[in-house]
């Protein structure tokens, strides 16, 4: 036979089960045996949720729950706001301008994309809405607003990886700037920079970019400067630059670019120096400036003939070195 049951439905689309409920059953118009009998109905158990953890990008946070859940259906982006809210009363969700961006990706998962200016970092705790998510068939009951979660950093956490460009040798009446801005590792969001000095203990901001100015750093004398970069998920990699300074005026030369650059085979790339005369230097004029270039390698093969010539140039701002693809084999190459 068919049962009809009267049901009533929140404003979220969610039903309202009874809780006990009179059957009876008939057989052409006559009571079966035992007929009328009572049903007790039970509610199951509400989606909870179960994970919720930075992607190692750090630009997408992906909240899984523990069951099926009856939001599948939905299609669209749409605000954080209408699932999720702080676990701190009346504090902002911390996942950028406009809250998020949320999107059910699975019958179980939803994934946030952060807006401009987040502030959610591991640790963070959030709370689903009251009566918003519900088991796949609907006859549950609703989720619980104490279900707070915390956020987690991700499965593998990315490692800084740090870059410092600076020159090796600088004039004896100059400071020299720092540069490690272009370090990567940072878990898409600004790394924090640490950076200390020795033999002579200099302060230093704590700043991706830090200038040492002349008064600092005494003429013929060197310094080692470390730096320690530390990204949101309190992962921290180390890295240093020994920089002597000059009892007279030197010119400094510098290769644009990381200090560290990785190529596959079929990849040509190529090194721009740049040369500049020491602001010690009362030297004027267009001098003629000639380059030089040397490399060395790890690889164990056949000898290798990369013919890179001497060049002749009356530009202060350098010659390129081109290396062509599929000329050099795997390895790891230094270039001077």
């Amino acid at each position: 036979g068919t049962y009809h049951f009267d049901m009533s439905s929140d404003r979220n689309g969610g039903i309202f089960w009874p809780q006990m409920v009179d059957i009876n059953i008939k057989f052409e118009n006559i009571d079966i045996m035992n007929s009328p009998f009572r049903a007790e109905l039970k509610l199951l158990d509400p989606p909870l949720v179960e994970k919720v953890q930075f992607s190692p990008s750090g630009a997408v946070i992906v909240v899984t729950y523990d069951r099926d859940t009856d939001r599948s259906s939905e299609v669209g982006a749409f605000s954080c706001r209408k699932l999720y809210a702080s676990a701190t009363p009346g504090a902002p969700l911390g996942l950028g301008d406009g809250d998020g961006k949320c999107v059910w990706i699975t019958v179980r998962s939803v994934e946030i994309s952060l807006g401009p200016n987040p502030t959610v970092v591991p640790g963070t705790k959030f709370m689903p809405l009251g009566n918003t998510t519900l088991v796949s068939t609907k006859n549950s009951h609703f989720t619980p607003p104490t279900n707070v979660f915390t956020v987690l950093p991700p499965q593998v956490v990315p490692t800084p990886s740090i870059d410092i460009r600076a020159p090796d040798t600088i004039g004896h009446c100059e400071g020299v700037t720092l540069d490690a801005s272009l370090s990567s590792g940072d878990g898409g969001r600004p790394m924090t920079f640490t950076w200390v000095s020795h033999p002579k203990n200099i302060s230093l901001p704590s700043s991706g970019v830090v200038t040492v100015s002349g008064s600092d750093f005494p003429p013929a004398t060197w310094q080692v400067f470390t730096v320690t970069g530390t990204n949101i998920y309190n992962s921290s990699s180390t890295g240093s630059v020994n920089i002597t300074k000059s009892g007279s005026a030197v010119p400094t030369l510098t290769i644009d670019g990381p200090r560290e650059q990785t190529f596959t085979q079929t990849e040509a790339f190529e090194l721009m120096p740049t040369f500049d005369y020491s602001t010690c230097s009362q030297r004027q004029g267009n001098p003629e400036v000639t380059w030089w270039w040397s490399w060395s390698s790890t690889h164990t093969g056949p000898s290798l003939t990369l013919v890179v010539a001497a060049f002749k140039s009356l530009s202060m701002t350098g010659r390129r070195l081109f290396v062509p693809a599929n000329v050099l084999p795997v390895g790891v190459y230094t270039f001077t």
